[in-house]
């Protein structure tokens, strides 16, 4: 795996030495799983065989039934951080072991959702990974042999880490400052590069302090640079080099609309009636701030009132990111009338960015033709709306059914 070679195999007694004591180890092991005995004896005899074999998840399911028969709500604290203190040094052994062992990852991730529930000391666990992750760096490095930097690449440990930082609430920043550091230490390990791009991109896109899209670009382009530059031979930097360049990609494409009405369309109303209709615009990219201020309406329809545009989400809030739109435009045509009249509507988009600081290109405008005709509907004020939108692609369809919700909430057909 990545060019690692294989160690070399253990001469055939040691070998043959080691199997006969844990075969023994396991007989004994079974024999109390099967039983459920949970003495401090049997306990230890799981330890023991874990110490041999990391990766005996038998044996780590056994630990996790003893501890639930050991503790409940009801223990005493002191207890309760004693048997899950013992139970993380029983973690740390076997990941000496084996730095790589899901099995060990995953029962420490299970007892700290456990300690988590009996107590909230969970502090000192980020450190305690950040001392670990920089000493089996620190080791491995030192061995100045790339074919013995086994655990340079461990994502066990990284995927471990995004755990803790959530269960910490640790902020993304201080992260991405930890990934300066790895990086000082050796900038060859994949997983770091991957959790950096996670990070930016979710800093970027909570649209936080100093990480608007180009800058952050532009910056993270120089960082890569010193990487790529000091040894141009190691792959990680060049992959995260491309995953830049696919944001810059991105970034640059610009955002693009549909709409309904679209442009160049007839709704048709009666005479005598009102109501209203939706107007909807789709994005290629989520936006925010849609409003009478970046969307103007030019009609005799609804005089100079504004309207009131709402994203398609669970959040009504303006403020939200949403690729769709709606706002409702009144329409009355109660006056009578003896031939039918048509009135332009115009809109106009303008000042409109995406999270991703793309803004709207061309057309920035679209028409459409209210035809208000001599006749009776048979439902007053109901407009049809739904027409057109077979030719909506993959991608706009999904929102189909948040605007069929819409429909029930708003009256529209």
């Amino acid at each position: 795996m990545h060019g690692r070679g294989r160690n070399e195999a253990s001469k055939p007694e040691e070998t043959a030495a080691k199997a006969l004591e844990l075969r023994s180890l396991q007989s004994q092991f079974m024999s109390n799983h099967h039983q459920k005995i949970y003495t401090q004896e049997a306990i230890q005899l799981s330890a023991k065989l874990l110490g041999i074999n990391p990766d005996a998840y038998t044996a780590w399911n056994y630990r996790k039934l003893a501890l639930v028969s050991r503790i409940n709500d009801d223990s005493d604290p002191s207890l309760v951080n004693s048997i899950i203190d013992e139970e993380l040094g029983v973690v740390k052994k076997a990941l000496d072991r084996n730095p790589k062992s899901y099995e060990a990852w995953y029962h420490r991730n299970w007892v700290l959702s456990k300690k988590g529930r009996y107590y909230t000391s969970l502090e000192n666990e980020l450190q305690l990974l950040n001392d670990y992750q920089k000493q089996q760096l620190v080791n491995d490095y030192q061995k100045q042999d790339d074919r013995k930097h086994d655990n340079l690449r461990n994502f066990h440990a990284w995927n471990y880490r995004r755990f803790v930082v959530e269960l910490t609430e640790t902020s993304a920043e201080d992260e991405l400052q930890y990934t300066n550091m790895i990086n000082d230490i050796c900038f060859s390990i994949y997983s770091v590069w991957h959790y950096r791009s996670v990070l930016v991109s979710s800093l970027v896109a909570k649209k936080a302090d100093g990480f608007m899209p180009k800058e952050t670009i532009r910056r993270e382009l120089d960082y890569v640079h010193n990487a790529i530059f000091t040894d141009e031979v190691k792959q990680s930097g060049w992959f995260y080099y491309l995953w830049l360049l696919d944001q810059t990609v991105k970034m640059e494409t610009p955002l693009r609309f549909s709409s309904w009405p679209s442009d160049g369309s007839i709704i048709t109303t009666f005479c005598s009636e009102f109501g209203s209709f939706p107007l909807i615009l789709y994005f290629d990219q989520a936006v925010s701030g849609v409003s009478s201020s970046t969307v103007t309406i030019d009609s005799e329809l609804n005089g100079k009132e504004d309207l009131v545009w709402e994203p398609v989400s669970d959040n009504k809030n303006s403020q939200v990111d949403s690729c769709v739109w709606v706002a409702r435009l009144k329409f009355d045509s109660r006056e009578p009338c003896f031939s039918r009249k048509e009135y332009k509507v115009k809109v106009s988009l303008g000042g409109i960015f995406s999270s991703r600081g793309c803004n709207l290109t061309a057309p920035y405008e679209f028409v459409f033709t209210v035809l208000n005709t001599v006749g009776e509907s048979s439902q007053q004020g109901i407009v049809s709306w739904t027409d057109g939108f077979d030719n909506w692609d993959d991608a706009q369809s999904k929102y189909l059914n948040s605007l069929i919700a819409l429909n029930a909430d708003t009256g529209f057909e």
